[in-house]
C-alpha cells in the first residue's frame, strides 16, 4: 500500500513539473510572436521608406525633363509644321526633277526649270537644316530623359506592393503613431503623383505628344531629303546643288550644346526637387503647428484641472477646519459644563461637614465600648 502512494506522489510531481514546462514554453511563444510583429512592422516600414524615397527621386527627375517639355512644347509644335511643308516642298520638287529625267518638265523646257527652281531647292534644303538645328537641344533633351521614363511601370508596382505589405502588417491602424501615419501619408502622395505623372505621359494630350509629332514631320522630312539628294545625284546639271548637304556639322553642334541642355536639365531637376521638398516642409510645418496646438490645449486642460483640484482641496481643508472649530468648541463648552457641575457638586458635597466627624468619633467610642464589655 505505501509503495503505491509512493508512486502516485511520484506521477503527481511529474504531472506538475510538465505542466510548468508547457506554461514556460507558452510564455516563449508569446514573447517570440511579439518580437517577430515588431521585427516584421520594422521590415515593412524600411522597405515602404526605402521605396518612397526612389519613387520621389524618379518624381524629380520626370517633373524636370516634363517642364523642359513644356517649356519647348511650343517651338516642337511650329517646328512639326515647318517640317511637314518641307516635305511637301521637296517631294514636290523631287518628282517634277525625276520627270525632267523622263522627258516630262512640268512647264516650259528642261533648262528653264533648272533655272527657276534650283535655288528654291537649295532654300527647301536649308530650311529643313534650320529646323533641324533648331532641334538639337529637344533631341539632347529627349535623349537625356529617355531613362526617367523606363520601367515607370515597375517602380509604381513596387510602390503599391509596399504600401499594401505596410497596411496589411500594420491592419489599417497606421493613425495610431505619428511616424506610421507621416509614412502612410508620403507613400500615398508619392503613389498618386507617379500615377499623375504617368498620365501626363502617355495620354493622347501628353505632354510628350508635341515631341512625338516633330518626330514623326523630321523622319518624313528627311526621308524626302535623302530621295532628294539621290535624285540630284543622278541628275548632272543639278549636282551641284547636293553640295548643300554637306553644310551642317550636326555631331559637333550636338556636342557643343550638350553642356548647355545637361545645365538646363539639372536647373529644372533642381527646380523640381525644391518644389517637392517645399510641400514636405510645409507639411513639417503644418506637423509643428498641430502639435504645438495639441500642446496648448493639454497645457489648458491641465491648467483648468489644476485648479480645480486647488479650488476642491481649499474648500475641503475650510470645511475640515470648520469642523475642527465646531469640535474645539464643543469641547470647550462640554470642559465648561464639567468644572461647572464639578463646582455645583463640591459646594453640594456635605463629607467634610462637623456634623458627620462627630457621629464618626461616636460611632467609633462606642464600638470600643461594646468591645470593652464583652471582653
Amino acid at each position: 500500500m505505501t509503495t503505491m502512494f509512493v508512486q502516485l506522489r511520484g506521477v503527481v510531481y511529474l504531472l506538475v513539473l510538465l505542466q510548468c514546462f508547457v506554461y514556460v514554453a507558452c510564455a516563449e511563444d508569446v514573447v517570440q510572436d511579439s518580437t517577430d510583429i515588431k521585427s516584421t512592422e520594422d521590415d515593412v516600414d524600411q522597405l515602404l521608406n526605402k521605396t518612397v524615397a526612389t519613387a520621389y527621386e524618379r518624381i524629380v527627375n520626370m517633373s524636370g525633363c516634363l517642364s523642359l517639355f513644356e517649356d519647348n512644347g511650343e517651338l516642337c509644335e511650329k517646328s512639326a509644321k515647318r517640317a511637314d511643308v518641307i516635305a511637301k516642298n521637296i517631294t514636290v520638287l523631287r518628282e517634277e526633277i525625276e520627270g525632267l529625267e523622263k522627258g516630262i518638265p512640268a512647264s516650259g523646257s528642261k533648262d528653264e526649270w533648272i533655272l527657276k527652281n534650283k535655288d528654291g531647292i537649295q532654300q527647301n534644303i536649308r530650311d529643313f537644316d534650320n529646323v533641324t538645328l533648331s532641334l538639337v537641344d529637344m533631341g539632347l533633351l529627349a535623349l537625356s530623359c529617355r531613362e526617367q521614363f523606363v520601367d515607370l511601370g515597375e517602380d509604381i508596382g513596387s510602390l503599391v506592393a509596399a504600401r499594401e505589405r505596410f497596411l496589411k502588417v500594420h491592419k489599417d491602424k497606421t493613425h495610431e503613431k505619428r511616424g506610421v501615419m507621416k509614412l502612410d501619408e508620403r507613400s500615398s502622395n508619392a503613389n498618386q503623383t507617379l500615377f499623375d505623372l504617368k498620365e501626363r505621359l502617355f495620354s493622347e494630350d501628353g505632354e510628350l505628344k508635341p515631341l512625338e509629332n516633330v518626330k514623326k514631320s523630321m523622319a518624313d522630312a528627311d526621308e524626302a531629303v535623302e530621295k532628294l539628294r539621290e535624285t540630284l545625284e543622278k541628275v548632272q546639271v543639278l549636282a551641284s546643288v547636293s553640295e548643300v548637304f554637306k553644310g551642317v556639322d550636326f555631331e559637333n553642334i550636338g556636342g557643343e550644346k550638350k553642356d548647355i541642355v545637361a545645365k538646363k536639365l539639372e536647373e529644372a531637376k533642381e527646380t523640381a526637387k525644391q518644389k517637392y521638398l517645399t510641400l514636405v516642409q510645409e507639411e513639417l510645418v503644418e506637423d509643428e503647428k498641430r502639435v504645438k496646438e495639441e500642446e496648448r490645449s493639454s497645457a489648458v486642460i491641465k491648467e483648468a484641472d489644476d485648479v480645480k483640484e486647488r479650488t476642491q482641496e481649499t474648500q475641503e481643508e475650510k470645511k475640515k477646519e470648520e469642523e475642527a472649530g465646531g469640535e474645539e468648541e464643543q469641547t470647550e463648552r462640554a470642559a465648561e459644563e464639567a468644572r461647572k457641575k464639578a463646582e455645583a457638586a463640591k459646594r453640594n458635597d456635605n463629607s467634610l461637614s462637623p456634623a458627620l466627624v462627630h457621629s464618626s468619633m461616636l460611632l467609633l467610642l462606642l464600638t470600643v465600648l461594646g468591645y470593652t464589655l464583652v471582653c
